[in-house]
């Protein structure tokens, strides 16, 4: 078993799970996504019930295995994954906000921490990914510096599993993990409307149907 032989083989175990699920995954299913969209959908479905059964035999890090899976994947074949999640996104965001909500205990974590936590940790994470994207959209001389924090504020899926992780790992933080599963929330709950005042600041909402009006004018 992986985690028997040290944490060096049990991170580089699960290294080379997730590698092999995404190569697995790219070669085959996704390779076919243009032509056979819901049979690599259910390929992909079927790669992490197989890697949930694998963890089970071999207990490595499931959560690692699967973000490297997914790497892999982007990188491999990013527009094949890209209309892969555009034409399925109904089920996808259903499944995936219900699974979520499950795991959420509003009342429970309302009893651990305060507000004032949430927010303090909300504004010192937007923060700080204010401060890198704007700098670096200066040093590279991209356009609208001040508004691509903006778009980078909803958390959900590897959030809720680093903050359950969390939880269970270290008891004694409980507070503090809830108290970040609350600025995940409102993360989600205000990352989509600040998304539409980012494009609405960057004058990028409605180009695209501005653009096509004009074209078929």
């Amino acid at each position: 078993v992986l985690v028997d032989s040290g944490s060096a083989a049990f991170t580089l175990g699960s290294l080379a799970v997730g590698t092999a699920v995404g190569s697995i995954l790219t070669l085959g299913v996704i390779r076919a996504a243009d032509r056979f969209t819901r049979s690599a959908l259910v390929g992909v479905l079927g790669a992490a019930a197989f890697l949930t059964l694998l963890h089970r035999a071999l207990h490595f890090e499931l959560l690692l295995s699967a973000i490297v899976a997914g790497a892999v994947l982007n990188y491999a074949s990013p527009h094949a994954m890209t209309t892969l999640l555009e034409e399925n996104a109904t089920p996808v965001h259903v499944v995936l906000f219900a699974q979520a909500g499950l795991r959420i205990d509003l009342i429970g974590m309302a009893a651990h921490f305060s507000p004032v936590a949430v927010i303090v940790l909300f504004l010192a994470r937007f923060g700080g990914m204010f401060a890198g994207s704007a700098g670096a959209a200066r040093a590279l001389s991209l356009p609208h510096p001040q508004w691509r924090a903006f778009g980078l504020v909803t958390q959900l899926a590897i959030a809720l599993s680093l903050v359950t992780r969390m939880h269970d790992t270290f008891p004694e933080a409980a507070p503090l993990a809830d108290a970040a599963a609350g600025m995940v929330l409102l993360n989600l709950v205000s990352g989509p409307p600040l998304l539409v005042v980012a494009l609405k600041g960057a004058g990028e909402a409605g180009a695209q149907d501005e653009g096509g009006s004009r074209a078929a004018a």
